[in-house]
């Protein structure tokens, strides 16, 4: 009586509902964060909360990264650093108007004004 057509339509109707059940909660804008991350974020954002409430730190991105070497992609100067390939991850939060990049690497996270990508140059 109703045809291929309604069959066709109400498979897709009950997909689109099964897909919109199963999504994530949470705001669709927060960027996803790679597993094994979440520990330098606390840290980034522990850092940063120091100065600004909690609700007014906004994560931007996480992203992994492998640091050229020791200092992750932000050398003080005249400091030397043992030069190995460092996995960690590059954090950008925001307060208001203001961005702030933190690096990561092994267990130390570090406020970082360069932001240097790390691809050493």
């Amino acid at each position: 009586m109703f045809g291929t057509g309604w069959l066709a339509f109400s498979v897709t109707l009950a997909a689109t509902a099964c897909a919109l059940a199963s999504a994530p909660d949470g705001d669709p804008s927060d960027p996803p964060i790679p597993t094994g991350a979440e520990s330098a974020l606390q840290a980034a954002r522990d850092d940063l909360r120091l100065r600004f409430p909690d609700g007014a730190i906004i994560v931007r991105s996480v992203d992994p990264m492998e640091w050229p070497d020791a200092s992750l992609g932000c050398p003080a100067p005249g400091r030397l650093y043992a030069q190995v390939v460092t996995v960690g991850y590059r954090i950008a939060l925001t307060t208001g108007d203001h961005e702030y990049a933190y690096h990561s690497g092994g267990s130390r996270v570090v406020p970082c004004a360069s932001d240097e990508d790390g691809s050493g140059g």
